[in-house]
């Protein structure tokens, strides 16, 4: 049978976990690298395959995934020696999930933070702050492994093979590695491993580009990690910055709900977070038996020790099933749809399905959640008017979510998934933000669809409230 295609380039951490797990796995693969330094992902070929023109892109005979870790799933599911990688136990792979969703949204985009200024921008040293968040991830990291063999337990999973590409990147950029024992032991592991080296061949160019452009002296990695500030508390994952313990969204939300009557699962939510909110409405739909308990981001609630303890990285929501912690709102969807039976219909067994529903999950998580972060916390930091450029990469999301939806009733095909839930939360403020949705006609259609749904009006509530705020902020709007 023809080889699976891995589109690939060495430089990038998330390219590389996909060939390392390639290699693990002893899949037929063969490697087409993209030069992105010669613009080779912008040419009209590789857009009609991956129209965000990223690496990785994985084909197989004909069926395209993009999202590094979709294809990592992807892959597990396909290979025989794959299952014990990615359990189908639904605690353990929710606990798999989290750590997936937490490479993707926290350490891969602080890592990339740092590098970015300088290749694109021509600065000569690292921001300090970058490095202190890098630093604050890895000790996050650090802690997951306290008592584990692994990143989510003591089995092998494709997280971790995700996490040891990015690792690699700082120990190969000189980070202070000895405070994070944890990950050095976690780390010695992989050394051994079929492709380990070539991957680290990729690290290292990387680092040697890196380091072209700084100076000797300002290798500044050694930093004092501090938590955040009160100027800097950051809502859900870093992307709401908060300056004002004035923040009104003008209605009132309950602290504490609860549906239907049997013991519910607790949910730690905040209505301004889109992530916070997917996962309500998605638990509504399915007639979950859920309490939640409203955090108070303004008064800082999410730093309090007892949440800390629950969930390190202070961010919304978080899910409690009896004991059971689970953080990371796309994995806790998946987890949700496991506690009812007419939640399998949401995210299909089948490899291909399954394959596309966590692509756009990673597409929500990884582009257009982060970009609308980008633009709240712009205002928050006091801009008064949005600006050109964020709201270009915005538009441009948009226009890559329209595009999905060409020929689709729903964001992967013909049925209702848990990416839509995902992808509908984010979306619906911009609906309230006098965006110009006229020009995504497939949004507008797919939009219309929800508003039978139990929770919807919850959700958008919580979008408007949001927007009503930015625009109170703002002399000009989109």
């Amino acid at each position: 049978m023809a080889p699976i295609v891995i589109y690939h380039n060495e430089y990038s951490p998330l390219s590389s976990s996909v060939v390392l797990l390639a290699k693990y796995l002893k899949v037929d693969f063969e490697v087409k690298k993209i030069d992105l330094l010669a613009k080779e992902q912008l040419q009209d070929w590789y857009i009609k395959l991956n129209p965000q023109h990223t690496v990785p892109t994985l084909v197989d005979n004909g069926f395209v995934v993009t999202e590094s870790k979709a294809i990592l799933a992807y892959l597990a599911n396909i290979s025989p020696k794959g299952s014990s990688l990615y359990p189908t136990d639904p605690k353990k792979r929710s606990v798999v999930d989290s750590r997936l969703y937490f490479e993707a949204t926290t350490l891969f985009p602080r890592g990339a933070q740092l590098g970015r200024p300088v290749i694109y921008d021509g600065k000569t040293e690292f921001d300090q702050k970058a490095v202190d968040n890098v630093l604050e991830a890895l000790g996050w990291l650090n802690d997951m492994l306290k008592g584990k063999r692994f990143v989510a337990g003591d089995e092998l999973s494709i997280a971790d093979f995700a996490f040891v590409c990015n690792v690699l990147n700082f120990y190969n950029l000189n980070a202070p590695m000895d405070r994070f024992p944890e990950i050095k032991r976690w780390f010695q592991q992989f050394k051994s491993f079929d492709g380990f080296e070539e991957v680290n061949q990729g690290s290292k160019g990387l680092a040697q580009i890196l380091k072209k452009f700084l100076s000797p002296s300002l290798m500044n990695f050694d930093s004092t990690l501090a938590r955040l500030s009160s100027v800097s508390d950051f809502i859900s994952n870093q992307f709401y910055l908060i300056r004002t313990n004035k923040f009104q969204l003008g209605f009132d939300f309950a602290s504490s709900k609860s549906y239907s009557k049997m013991a519910p699962i607790t949910i730690y939510h905040n209505e301004m977070s889109p992530l916070s909110r997917s996962v309500i409405f998605l638990a509504k739909y399915l007639k979950i038996n859920i309490e939640i308990k409203r955090i108070d981001l303004v008064a800082k609630e999410q730093l309090q020790d007892w949440y800390i303890k629950i969930n390190p990285q202070h961010s919304v929501p978080t899910l409690v099933d009896n004991g059971f912690i689970l953080t990371e709102s796309k994995a806790i969807l998946g987890y949700l749809i496991n506690s009812v039976p007419n939640g399998a219909s949401l995210y299909s067994t089948d490899k291909k399905k399954r394959a596309l529903i966590d692509s756009r999950l990673y597409f929500d998580a990884t582009t257009l959640f982060p970009r609308s972060g980008v633009l709240v916390r712009s205002v928050m930091t006091g801009a008064t008017e949005f600006d050109a450029t964020i709201k270009q990469n915005i538009l441009e999301a948009l226009g890559y979510l329209n595009g999905f939806l060409k020929g689709n009733k729903w964001v992967t095909g013909s049925d209702l998934t848990i990416a839509d839930f995902a992808l509908f939360s984010t979306v619906a403020m911009y609906f309230y933000l006098n965006a110009p949705m006229d020009q995504y006609p497939e949004i507008k259609r797919w939009y219309e669809q929800f508003k039978s749904f139990d929770g919807y009006q919850d959700n958008v509530q919580g979008a408007q409230g949001l927007a009503n705020f930015l625009k109170s902020k703002v002399t000009k709007g989109f």
